[in-house]
């Protein structure tokens, strides 16, 4: 099986709700980039703060590659939503500002963004990143509580992962 197969399920899904065809389709990629709009928002509102926020938004909105990502039945779109809220919830949970349950929710985001695509490994290196240079003191719990759900939401996947990787 591979990474194309993960991302057709989704499409099959979604399809199968509201139909086949091509608009169907690219509608999908138009709700998950309002999901990371949504969440670019938020990230960038408790860091910068309203201002900034909405320009974040409103260059997000104009920026060509996106309009074009966003308007495509591929996978983009749905790695960036599933990229912002992972980094938005490190952000709150490294932050302590918010319940442990949020550790197992970046936990299932890791999970997603592995099912995505591989080359979300760089953004979760720059999560990684970031966690060693706030020091990890005091997030032990939360970083294991992370791991097993990240394990466990990607352990389906697990057996298919050697043939998945030497195909690519």
């Amino acid at each position: 099986a591979s990474d194309v197969y993960k991302r057709q399920l989704l499409l099959r899904a979604w399809s199968g709700l509201l139909g086949g065809g091509l608009l169907t389709a690219r509608a999908l990629s138009l709700l998950f980039w309002l999901v990371a709009a949504t969440f670019t928002y938020r990230l960038a509102l408790e860091w910068f703060g309203p201002f900034t926020a909405a320009g974040a938004v409103c260059l997000l909105s104009v920026n060509a590659f996106q309009v074009i990502a966003s308007t495509e039945a591929r996978m983009y779109m749905l790695l960036e939503a599933v990229g912002v809220a992972s980094t938005w919830l490190l952000w709150r949970v490294s932050a302590n500002r918010a319940p442990v349950a949020y550790w197992v929710a970046y936990g299932l985001s890791v999970a997603a963004l592995a099912y995505v695509s591989y080359y979300a490994v760089f953004l979760l290196a720059g999560h990684a990143a970031w966690l060693v240079a706030r020091g990890l003191r005091g997030h032990g719990r939360g970083l294991a509580l992370a791991g097993a759900a990240a394990l466990l939401g990607y352990l389906p996947w697990l057996p298919s992962l050697p043939g998945s990787v030497t195909s690519n």
